[in-house]
């Protein structure tokens, strides 16, 4: 879960450059209307909706051979409302919700499959409650708790079949308690202590049950 909000992180970093370029452009805009920019093939590169000299309503991006990249909400040169990522293909592979330039609310990324593959909520840009990750067969990965930005909680792992891999508890972002971890079969593989994720004990089981000496 530590790696997967380390990719959220990068994404929501690389969202914000966007906005800092889009909204770069009120300093040579149109009173009202729609500013357009072209890849040098013809295509559209980018349509920047304009109201009484400021950047507000729908902005679109565009891949080079003329797909719709994104489409970003934008009310008072800020990002309020949905922002709407999409493949090449065309397919959608993410919807953010925006407040006042910041994540605020569900934000879902989707499999090329078209099912969702993460879940998570933000308040205020902050990751704020259950997260869940999916696999492409629709099967739940992982799900975890966040509090102000930060794991707190139970979090769960499980194997591409649906089967229970792992179970842990976070406190701060770090493992805390018990790690318990089964087999794909629901026999019990292991269990151990942690403390601010400094591994303290840990017990093996072989696949009859018994203690691994």
């Amino acid at each position: 879960m530590h790696s997967l909000k380390s990719k959220q992180k990068s994404l929501i970093i690389a969202i914000l450059f966007l906005m800092t370029t889009i909204l770069g452009y009120s300093q040579e805009s149109p009173e009202n209307g729609i500013k357009k920019e072209y890849y040098p093939n013809g295509n559209r590169m980018r349509e920047i909706p304009y109201k009484d000299g400021k950047i507000d309503g729908l902005a679109k991006e565009y891949y080079e051979d003329g797909t719709l990249m994104r489409e970003m909400e934008i009310k008072n040169e800020k990002f309020n409302g949905l922002t709407k990522e999409y493949r090449e293909d065309g397919t959608l592979s993410g919807v953010m919700q925006y407040k006042n330039d910041e994540p605020h609310g569900e934000y879902t990324t989707y499999h090329w499959n078209g099912k969702v593959f993460e879940k998570f909520h933000h308040e205020n840009g902050k990751l704020e409650g259950q997260a869940k990750v999916y696999n492409d067969n629709g099967n739940l990965a992982i799900e975890a708790m966040y509090e102000d930005g930060t794991l707190n909680g139970p979090e769960k792992r499980y194997y591409y079949s649906g089967a229970l891999s792992e179970e842990v508890t976070n406190k701060n972002g770090e493992f805390h308690g018990k790690m318990t971890k089964y087999r794909e079969d629901g026999t019990l593989e292991s269990e151990s202590i942690y403390e601010e994720s400094e591994l303290k004990s840990k017990i093996e089981y072989d696949e009859r049950g018994q203690t691994k000496l």
